[in-house]
């Protein structure tokens, strides 16, 4: 797996690092979202993943951005998306990714961001217990990768707070909180601004860097540092699946909703809303398209359960549940440009 991910690392270094970028075939990638820092990676990711599909570059206009607005705004806090060939680079002709208006659009919109490259996907499959969130995350951590000073603020952040290796430990713990990134959270006129980005990277990286993370994978803060922690688990060979445990609902990217899921096993329903079949090799799908968000408010507990319905039913898939343990997920695939010169 240590050889995979620098596989799908390398391609991402050599397309972005074009040697005549003017030439280059180009993906625009407009950085206006006014949410929260992991809603923006998340926007940033589905362009990548968009460009990965076509073979482009993904060129970053982040200008409108409000934690780090202005032209230099991005790059004065992470390294820059693409190498120094594209600087100013003419993006008229480039193909353009940007707010999808309305998450009614988006989900039709970026209805591709689940499909894995066709290249990679069988020895991942095989080898890793979340392959989605390894795929997400081996692009998340290319997209954050941290100035120097934005680097060393962190480690000071650690080193003051005494945050060290164990993490998690019970009943003798000790509790770290960055009360500057709470006080900006709670500030709904800071919060979204660059005052604020360096205290919720902290949180993001000290999360990720944990032995054991527990948290609400509904939460997009949640997802962006659990995909950080299987991609620099990935650099040992690690699969990093067990070493979290979300308190509500499994992974998802926002609001498109993962491919069904097939049965195992037969289920004998015991729960007046629990699902029956019969026989191995059953789908599972979430019925409708805000799946992840309604589970995550109505669902009381992470108990085990996923809600859904059989695949062409007409139950109420948002109110039916079943035992997660005797499903596997299903994947889409797809071929990826990037992807077709060279093989893992």
């Amino acid at each position: 797996m240590r050889k995979l991910r620098n596989y799908v690392l390398e391609t991402i270094q050599r397309l972005q690092n074009p040697s005549d970028c003017e030439s280059a075939p180009k993906l625009l990638c407009l950085l206006d979202n006014q949410f929260g820092l992991a809603s923006a990676v998340h926007d940033v990711l589905w362009c990548f993943v968009a460009a990965l599909q076509m073979g482009r570059t993904v060129v970053l206009n982040s200008t409108l951005w409000s934690y780090a607005p202005g032209d230099d705004g991005w790059t004065r806090t992470f390294q820059p998306l693409a190498g120094p060939a594209c600087d100013g680079v003419d993006t008229e002709n480039a193909i353009v990714r940007g707010d999808d208006h309305g998450r009614d659009h988006g989900i039709k919109y970026r209805s591709k961001i689940i499909d894995l490259p066709a290249s990679i996907v069988k020895i991942l499959v095989a080898n890793h217990a979340d392959p989605y969130a390894w795929w997400y995350g081996q692009i998340v951590s290319y997209i954050l990768r941290l100035q120097n000073t934005t680097r060393l603020a962190i480690e000071d952040f650690k080193k003051n707070s005494g945050y060290k290796h164990p993490i998690v430990g019970f009943p003798g713990y000790k509790v770290i909180s960055n009360q500057k990134s709470a006080r900006h959270a709670f500030d709904l006129k800071a919060r979204r601004q660059s005052s604020a980005l360096n205290g919720a990277l902290t949180d993001i990286f000290l999360l990720a860097e944990s032995d054991q993370l527990v948290c609400g994978l509904s939460s997009g803060f949640c997802r962006v540092a659990y995909e950080l922690m299987q991609a620099w688990s990935a650099e040992a060979g690690i699969d990093a699946t067990r070493k979290a445990v979300s308190v509500d609902i499994e992974f998802f990217y926002a609001f498109v909703p993962f491919p069904p899921r097939r049965t195992l096993y037969s289920n004998e329903g015991i729960f007046e809303n629990e699902l029956h079949w019969s026989s191995a090799g059953v789908l599972l799908e979430k019925s409708n398209d805000y799946p992840a968000i309604h589970e995550a408010r109505h669902k009381k507990y992470a108990d085990g359960f996923n809600t859904g319905r059989i695949v062409g039913s007409s139950a109420d898939g948002n109110r039916m549940v079943f035992p997660r343990f005797k499903t596997v997920q299903t994947y889409s695939v797809a071929q990826y440009a990037a992807f077709n010169s060279t093989r893992p």
